[in-house]
């Protein structure tokens, strides 16, 4: 037997395992992200979108309004949530509510129709400043021709913290004028347009792509499949 026969059979025999090569330290595996985090994201994203998914579709709604005429003869009942609209009412001056919302300038009034039950109408109020930079006191004229998102109350109040003050004001109509808002109750927000709520489609669109990026990373340790050994057998092995 050649010299290079015996070295093919001493490797395919096997030697003692080194021992320096013993001592190194064992790769570094790979650091997955722990399943809990995106199952979180995936359930806060979830969250997200039922708090905007009214806000989102009244982004959709035609730019033309629907005509409703004189609101004070309407049916609250007959009409829809989340639509643009545009109708003649007179709001009643002596019930109003102030109030601020975040993220917005200036003041928002809310005010009872007059002639028509559970309808109710808010207006912006902006900040006037005069030549020299001071504030002036804000005109207290109400419009009687009004054109903006027609909404109930109770698609206000779906736990979105942006919205959640309208339970506040339900609350302070009855505690200071005795006047009981119902859940089904409509607000008009006057000049609110339908293009004025692009930030939400987008901020949907975002909080989407987070989602499907996460269910991948949830889902694909799941279903991915072991390789295969493809090298064979190691030559000079006995077959049993």
């Amino acid at each position: 037997m050649t010299d290079t026969s015996k070295l093919e059979d001493r490797f395919f025999q096997g030697e003692k395992p080194d021992p320096e090569l013993l001592s190194l330290p064992a790769p570094a595996k790979k650091k997955r992200r722990h399943p809990a985090l995106a199952a979180l994201v995936l359930l806060m994203g979830g969250v997200i979108l039922y708090w905007m998914h009214n806000d989102i579709l009244y982004f959709f709604v035609a730019e033309t309004p629907q005509e409703l005429g004189d609101i004070a003869e309407a049916d609250p009942g007959a009409l829809r949530s989340n639509t643009y609209v545009h109708f003649d009412a007179f709001p009643n001056p002596t019930k109003v509510v102030k109030f601020s919302k975040r993220g917005r300038k200036g003041f928002f009034r809310i005010f009872p129709v007059i002639g028509a039950k559970n309808i109710f109408i808010q207006l912006r109020v902006a900040e006037v400043k005069d030549a020299e930079g001071k504030k002036k006191p804000p005109s207290s004229e109400v419009p009687g021709d009004f054109m903006g998102r027609l909404v109930r109350f109770k698609d206000l109040e779906s736990g979105n913290p942006l919205t959640d003050s309208y339970k506040d004001i339900r609350r302070f109509f009855f505690e200071k004028f005795l006047v009981e808002i119902p859940k089904d109750a409509i607000l008009v927000m006057h000049e609110d347009n339908p293009r004025g709520y692009w930030m939400y489609p987008l901020l949907g669109a975002v909080v989407l792509v987070f989602m499907a990026v996460n269910l991948f990373l949830l889902v694909s340790p799941l279903v991915r499949k072991p390789k295969k050994d493809k090298a064979g057998p190691k030559k000079g092995a006995v077959k049993k």
